[in-house]
């Protein structure tokens, strides 16, 4: 027999000898111990394993990628693993059942996890499961409120709970179980039940907040340091904002190879020249890389963390310190602020921890489609915020007229429209001159089909340049929305070359083939919509064709709602039906 090869055998739990080899038994610390320091006569070993995980765990030390054996396992025989696994002092195999586990959990929403685990809820309402999962990542065991947790008749009484592994799991091993998991992931298992929510915060606070050989911080107010680069990497960087706000002894923000001082950034004067090219430039950012520690050049991410979390004043305008410190505003006009790509990356920082936002304008700020990607990311769960102005800008220069969009064009249209998929909130939006495109259009329009609370859109383009829809073609994705959608009460098309025509600002030039496919789309969708009140085609050179297949559609649904018809700037004629129409 080659050497490493010559057998050793283990007694499983329940008594039964599982057979491994010399070699792959070394590899676990613990079997090698017994061998090297404690060999027995008879050249058994006793471990409190049972035979089939022992006969797994063998395969799994073996093996320098993960067997694709664990595929086949169940949750909880994986948690039985890395229990076995910790046992052994078995990296390899250790590393094989996270990564298992890590696989099945992460990405995960809480509800999909409560059924996956098996668990059960026991928040009792609603309002304590929503609690769970609002609550920043680094919240340490115990800080809700007994408002949250209960009600004034006090918590209601725990289930019992399936065990994790089908036995009594170490509360140990069950947080080394979840050490590949990712931050987005353990933040949805707070929303569980309480003895996840528990499990979830432990291991959290391990990994953001523990200090080089101390234990994980239990109390806000041990926090003295943060990773905030896994917080942005797991897309929330708001915590910075919340981590400034809520952790009285924070000292340091962490990232791979930089320390940031919070005091030291409170101190900077971070106000920049209106005509600085930089968002964090000159000065500013001098002062700011003084506060910073580490070799080489700091992230930007980094850079707009620190100043999220502990930032005084105003950035070109955003008032950091009051987006952070106040949470009681209610409505924000940032408008025409040359904010720029890097501030719309700031205030995803800042406006998810403003939780009485109701009313937010950034318009004509050339977000950029990155700023605006970071913006609506972070709006995704924000169900407070009612209104967003994301409109951009239009400029005429003599016989021209040119749309700057705010949002970055087709790009950040599609950005605003992930968003609108998913958001619950949001009852008005305005997206005018935004250069959205046939493509931004549609992925806009088809987030509509599905989106049940936006009432009021802000369509309009610049009826002397370019059209913000993607004029004829763009106006069939926004026909077939409004054929299906029975919330939206509002919607401004102004300005979008409807029927192909452009005239010049001077009303003298005009170009292009009129055709009438854009506006029988929207005509025969209003013959079946019975939810729109107000409805804006001004400037669209629509003619008295356009107008009577318009006003002819309105006339013949008997269902319609609509009360407000805007139709100037549209070369009408002077017939009888187009005078009747001219205004509703």
């Amino acid at each position: 027999m080659t050497e490493g090869q010559e057998r050793v055998r283990l007694r499983a739990r329940e008594g039964e000898a599982v057979e491994w080899t010399r070699r792959v038994a070394q590899r676990a610390g613990t079997l090698k111990d017994m061998m090297d320091d404690a060999p027995t006569e008879d050249g058994v070993y006793p471990v409190p394993i049972a035979a089939a995980e022992l006969a797994v765990l063998r395969e799994m030390c073996e093996a320098d990628s993960m067997p694709a054996r664990l595929e086949q396992c169940s949750i909880s025989e994986l948690f039985r693993l890395v229990e076995g696994a910790s046992f052994l002092d078995a990296p390899g195999a250790l590393n094989h059942a996270q990564c298992a586990l890590a696989t099945r959990l992460n990405g995960k929403r809480a509800d999909e996890l409560r059924e996956l685990l098996g668990a059960m809820d026991d928040f009792g309402s609603a309002e304590n499961r929503v609690a769970a999962l609002a609550e920043p990542a680094f919240s340490p065991g115990g800080q809700l409120s007994v408002a949250t947790v209960g009600s004034a008749a006090g918590p209601p009484a725990l289930q019992p709970q399936p065990s994790l592994s089908g036995m009594a799991a170490t509360e140990d091993a069950k947080e080394v179980a979840l050490g590949m998991v990712d931050v987005g992931t353990l933040a949805e298992l707070k929303g569980v039940n309480r003895s996840w929510l528990a499990l979830a915060r432990r291991v959290l606070c391990f990994r953001l907040g523990r200090c080089e050989g101390q234990p994980a911080p239990t109390e806000l107010a041990e926090i003295t340091d943060l990773n905030i680069k896994v917080l942005v990497d797991a897309g929330r960087p708001w915590e910075a904002a919340a981590a400034g706000r809520m952790l009285p002894s924070l000292a340091r923000l962490r990232w791979e190879g930089f320390t940031v001082s919070v005091a030291a950034v409170r101190e900077v004067d971070l106000e920049t020249p209106s005509l600085e090219r930089e968002f964090l430039g000159g000065r500013a950012k001098a002062a700011l890389l003084s506060c910073i520690e580490g070799s080489g050049e700091p992230p930007l991410e980094l850079l707009l963390a620190a100043v999220a979390c502990a930032g005084s004043g105003e950035v070109r305008g955003i008032p950091v310190q009051m987006m952070r410190e106040h949470d009681s505003v209610s409505e924000l006009d940032l408008r025409q602020r040359n904010i720029g790509v890097q501030g719309g990356m700031l205030l995803a920082h800042l406006v998810p921890v403003m939780g009485a936002l109701t009313k937010l304008s950034l318009a004509k700020n050339k977000l950029g489609e990155e700023g605006t990607k970071f913006l609506c990311d972070a709006l995704v769960g924000n169900n407070i915020l009612k209104e967003l102005d994301l409109s951009g800008d239009s400029f005429i220069f003599g016989f021209s007229s040119n749309i700057y969009s705010n949002i970055g064009g087709t790009a950040g249209a599609k950005h605003v429209a992930n968003m609108l998929l998913v958001n619950g909130g949001l009852t008005k939006v305005s997206l005018a001159k935004n250069e959205l495109g046939e493509e931004g259009t549609k992925a806009i329009c088809e987030a509509l089909e599905q989106n049940k609370t936006l009432k009021e859109l802000d369509f309009s383009g610049n009826m002397f340049g370019k059209s913000n829809i993607g004029g004829k073609a763009g106006v069939n994705h926004v026909a077939k929305m409004l054929g299906v959608n029975s919330v939206l009460t509002s919607i401004d098309l102004s300005g979008n070359k409807l029927c192909g025509i452009l005239i010049d600002p001077n009303g003298i030039n005009q170009q292009g083939t009129y055709t009438a496919e854009g506006i029988t789309a929207i005509a025969d969708a209003l013959r079946v919509n019975g939810a729109l009140t107000k409805l804006s085609i001004y400037g669209n050179h629509i003619g008295d064709e356009g107008v009577r297949a318009i006003c002819e559609a309105i006339q013949s649904n008997k269902e319609t709602k609509l009360a407000s018809l805007e139709l100037g700037f549209n070369n009408i004629g002077q017939n009888p039906l187009s005078k009747l129409f001219r205004t509703w």
